[in-house]
C-alpha cells in the first residue's frame, strides 16, 4: 500500500467518523505514523461543525480543535483506541431572549436535543448489532460480503474507543 493512499484512507475513516462534530479533515491538517505497533494520527487546526452548537441558541463565529489518536495496532483487543481532543477554541454569539420565554425556550431546546441525542444512540446501537452479525456472518444474506482487512481493522480499532478532552 502507497504511504499516499494509506494516509487518503485514513482521512476518509476520521472525517467520516468524526463528521457530525468537525469539518475541515484534509491530508494537510493529517499527520500519521502509522507503525506496526501503534498507530497516531494528529489533526490540527479543523472546525467545529456549525449546526452542532444551534440548538443550544448559540450562533458559531469561528473554532479552532486539535485531535489525536492513539491506535494500538497489535493489541486492538485489549487495548483500547484513545481520541485526545484538545486546543478547543470556539467564537460563539448568543442570541438576547425575553426572560418570559427562557424558560420555555431552553425546555424545548432541551427536548429537541434529548429526542435528537436518542436517535443517534439508537443509530449507534443499530449500526452496532448490524456489525456483529456480519461479523458473525449472520447476515441473513445468501452469500454474506467479505469485509476488507481496512473495514476489520477500522472497526477493531473503535471498539474499545476511549474519548479524552484535555
Amino acid at each position: 500500500v502507497q504511504p499516499m493512499s494509506l494516509k487518503r484512507w485514513a482521512v476518509r475513516q476520521i472525517a467520516g467518523l468524526l463528521s457530525d462534530y468537525l469539518e475541515g479533515i484534509t491530508e494537510q491538517n493529517l499527520q500519521a505514523s502509522l507503525s506496526l505497533e501503534v498507530g497516531i494520527v494528529e489533526i490540527r487546526h479543523v472546525r467545529v461543525q456549525p449546526g452542532l452548537l444551534r440548538d443550544q441558541g448559540l450562533e458559531l463565529l469561528s473554532s479552532d480543535v486539535s485531535v489525536s489518536a492513539r491506535i494500538p495496532w497489535r493489541n486492538l483487543g485489549s487495548e483500547p483506541t484513545v481520541v485526545t481532543v484538545r486546543d478547543v477554541w470556539v467564537e460563539v454569539h448568543a442570541e438576547p431572549i425575553g426572560a418570559a420565554s427562557l424558560d420555555q425556550a431552553s425546555d424545548e431546546a432541551l427536548r429537541r436535543w434529548r429526542a435528537r441525542r436518542k436517535r443517534q444512540v439508537q443509530a449507534r446501537v443499530d449500526a452496532a448489532r448490524e456489525a456483529a452479525a456480519a461479523a458473525a456472518g449472520d447476515s441473513g444474506e445468501e452469500h454474506p460480503r467479505k469485509r476488507s482487512f481496512a473495514a476489520r481493522l477500522g472497526h477493531a480499532a473503535l471498539r474499545q474507543l476511549q474519548v479524552r478532552v484535555e
